[in-house]
């Protein structure tokens, strides 16, 4: 279902990329969102989404906005949870939020729950497929046109190879420890 929405999406933009605004887009997602949704609501309940969307402008701040089942948007003002594993990223994010804390450290929490679901196999339905997850980097009031030897943290950007290589090194060691941790609480036992 989520396939086929990203390709109604896909086409929206590539037929309007000249013409269409943040608005009308908010819009066209909006409406796919439930009609989508409302077509497969009784047939297939696994196959409900919502949508987060971030959004990066070159004169405001960027804005993290909530599609839910329904195609509802909601502005969102510090972090939102969605999908099957958002039970377990809560516990993590209710201990460690903090409205200072920079693009990459929310991503790499957003990989380690990712990683620790698919690990101890809380639910089948999380978990990375061969390519790891999506990372863009949206800051507020980016540069459009950047020269090249100019800060990478000024622009909207998905992660490149060396950033998720050390996404995943990161994760890697805090899931080694955290497994440690958990094996260490049953030794006495």
């Amino acid at each position: 279902n989520f396939e086929l929405f990203r390709n109604h999406i896909a086409a929206y933009i590539n037929r309007n990329q000249t013409k269409a605004n943040v608005n009308e887009i908010l819009l066209t997602l909006s409406s796919q969102t439930y009609a989508l949704n409302e077509r497969y609501r009784t047939r297939h309940s696994s196959a409900i989404f919502d949508i987060l969307v971030g959004i990066g402008d070159q004169d405001k701040p960027a804005t993290l906005t909530y599609l839910n089942s329904f195609g509802l948007l909601n502005p969102e003002a510090k972090y939102r949870l969605i999908g099957s594993g958002s039970r377990y990223a809560k516990t993590f994010l209710e201990r460690i939020w903090n409205r200072d804390m920079t693009m990459a450290k929310v991503a790499e929490i957003g990989y380690f729950v990712i990683k620790y679901i698919e690990e101890l196999k809380l639910d089948h339905t999380v978990g990375l497929d061969t390519r790891g997850p999506q990372i863009w980097f949206i800051p507020d009031h980016y540069a459009k046109n950047i020269a090249q030897n100019e800060r990478k943290k000024d622009i909207v950007r998905q992660a490149d190879n060396q950033e998720m290589n050390d996404f995943a090194e990161r994760v890697k060691k805090r899931l080694d420890n955290y497994n440690k941790f958990i094996d260490g609480l049953f030794v006495d036992l």
